[in-house]
């Protein structure tokens, strides 16, 4: 049996990963994320677990310095940016918040860079 057959919907029941993922969901600062955290799936890659472990464990080191993080006016423009495709038109409410997330993911990107984090995280910044 492989480890990919372990991983069955029941397994995944016993182990109340919808649990986990409603918890996350919780912390989630933007929409984004909880995107994201609805996106999660087990990995049967333990590479790829490993180097997410340390992405985390880097994450957690750099929070434990710093107290905080966030991610300011980071917005999710998918739906701007879809009702732009549609008709085209978008007013200035809809550039000031294209602009104020601009803004923020250069300061959440300076922030990280500037600070001691790892590579991991100097890679995602």
């Amino acid at each position: 049996m492989s480890i990919r057959q372990l991983a069955t919907d029941k397994t995944l029941r016993d182990l109340e990963l919808a649990r986990v993922k409603e918890i996350l969901r919780q912390h989630a600062s933007c929409s984004l994320g909880e995107e994201a955290i609805d996106l999660l799936v087990p990995s049967y890659d333990v590479e790829a677990v490993t180097s997410a472990m340390a992405e985390v464990q880097e994450a957690i080191d750099y929070l434990g310095e710093q107290r905080r993080f966030s991610l300011g006016a980071v917005r999710d423009l998918a739906p701007l940016l879809e009702r732009a495709k549609r008709s085209g038109v978008l007013d200035g409410e809809d550039f000031a918040s294209i602009l104020r997330t601009i803004e923020g993911t250069v300061h959440v990107q300076q922030t990280l860079v500037a600070a001691e984090v790892g590579e991991r995280l100097r890679a995602l910044a």
